[in-house]
């Protein structure tokens, strides 16, 4: 967990983190650079969730294996 204090609103706890995979943490289905290791660092304190329709079908060869939740959104459901 991550605590921190924002000025004007107060103490958050920070326990998760959710990203968008391609487009935020990748290009084309392939990781950016040194994102790997940014996101095993943060793992160590939060518990990190990737979200995606996995376009590439590349994300569990990316992140499988790390400590990452990878939900996969099927294209029917993306509105919910």
């Amino acid at each position: 967990m991550i605590h921190t204090n924002i000025p004007g609103f107060g103490e958050l706890l920070l326990e998760h983190a959710v990203f968008d995979y391609n487009g935020t943490l990748a290009l084309d289905g392939l990781l950016l650079p040194h994102v790997r290791e940014k996101l095993l660092a943060l793992a160590e304190t939060m518990n990190i969730r990737i979200l995606t329709a996995d376009t590439f079908g590349s994300v569990r060869g990316q992140c499988g294996g790390f400590p990452f939740t990878i939900h996969i959104i099927d294209a029917k459901d993306e509105s919910e």
